[in-house]
């Protein structure tokens, strides 16, 4: 199995594109896994993991997160010395009040069962009012904006998956990651 576990939940597929492509910059060093199959014991598996979901609505995950960090709380799953991050897409114009809301419960939930958080991405480059992602000015993971930005797409996956390696390497060299 190798170091990195991507897990998406995706109803369209893009977040599932996405997810991919997070893969392909890894240099296909990573598993995807869909949240709908997974089994929350697979996280054991790995020292790094990322969690991504696309916004719905009002800032909500996609729905088949609910029943995954429900599991994870049920069994318990202890995260304490993993690595993590998190991606969401969100639609910056028609939900310019919760862009990208479904970043923080996967970060909360990824921090409450232990992990280290690493992979903060700019606002700059986003039109939005709102996001409870942004963290000390910073989205607390990824944003891709499929409905708005699709060109931009491929260059911010590889410029953040570029941001996670170095973060991970700064952590292999007892660095502290942001």
């Amino acid at each position: 199995m190798t170091e990195i576990g991507i897990f998406y939940g995706s109803s369209s597929g893009a977040t599932k594109q996405v997810a991919r492509k997070i893969q392909h910059y890894f240099g296909g060093n990573a598993d995807l896994h869909d949240v709908r199959k997974a089994e929350v014991g697979a996280l054991a598996g790995y020292k790094v993991l990322i969690f991504g979901s696309p916004t719905y609505e009002k800032g909500k995950l996609q729905e088949d997160w609910y029943p995954f960090l429900k599991a994870l709380k049920r069994e318990g799953i202890d995260l304490t010395g993993k690595t993590a991050a998190v991606f969401a897409l969100g639609d910056q114009k028609k939900y310019e009040k919760t862009f990208a809301d479904a970043l923080t419960p996967l970060a909360k939930k990824l921090k409450k069962r232990g992990a280290s958080l690493i992979g903060a991405w700019p606002v700059e480059g986003y039109a939005f009012k709102a996001s409870t992602g942004v963290k000390k000015g910073c989205f607390r993971g990824l944003v891709i904006d499929e409905d708005r930005q699709a060109v931009l797409t491929s260059e911010r996956v590889r410029a953040w998956v570029a941001q996670l390696k170095a973060e991970l390497a700064g952590e292999a060299t007892g660095a502290a990651a942001s």
